[in-house]
């Protein structure tokens, strides 16, 4: 019924999930433990951040957080994807819900605001769907670059 605007309102609907998520994980960190989110050490977040995707039939979640320190990207792939297995042919990727949570979560961890843009999907022939985590103006950028056929590793080497 949206037509070819699916994929934004899917992403602002996980961008407005994702900001949820964030506040209400850290609430319950806060009333169980006295701890927040920006507390926990991040290897444990991301196997937490792990396990809820798996525990809610999304995807098998992994992070790659090299790159965070150094360059501010951070990396996600999801393989068995929900939306991959529901949607099995696109021309674009289909995991934009996902993105957008993954965009408001670490927004929220950061304190600042980060975009998530997917640059590999099941549906268009990859092995599963990879997205790169950063700053609006770097996904932009990152953006053109995929639309020129670069593939996930070099755009990370360029934005």
């Amino acid at each position: 019924e949206a037509g070819e605007a699916w994929t934004v309102i899917l992403k602002s609907c996980g961008q407005t999930w994702g900001g949820r998520l964030a506040r209400r994980l850290d609430r319950e960190l806060q009333t169980l433990g006295g701890s927040t989110l920006g507390d926990t050490p991040i290897g444990q977040l991301g196997h937490s951040l792990q396990r809820y995707f798996g525990f809610h039939g999304w995807g098998d979640l992994t992070l790659q957080l090299d790159l965070a320190q150094t360059r501010g990207i951070l990396q996600a792939e999801l393989r068995d994807s929900i939306f991959a297995e529901v949607i099995r042919q696109s021309s674009v990727p289909v995991d934009s819900m996902m993105a957008g949570i993954l965009a408001s979560l670490f927004s929220y961890l950061s304190q600042h605001k980060l975009d998530c843009l997917q640059t590999t999907c099941t549906t268009q022939g990859a092995g599963f769907s990879r997205f790169v985590i950063t700053s609006p103006e770097r996904t932009e950028r990152a953006r053109e670059l995929l639309e020129q056929g670069t593939s996930h590793e070099q755009l990370v080497e360029s934005i």
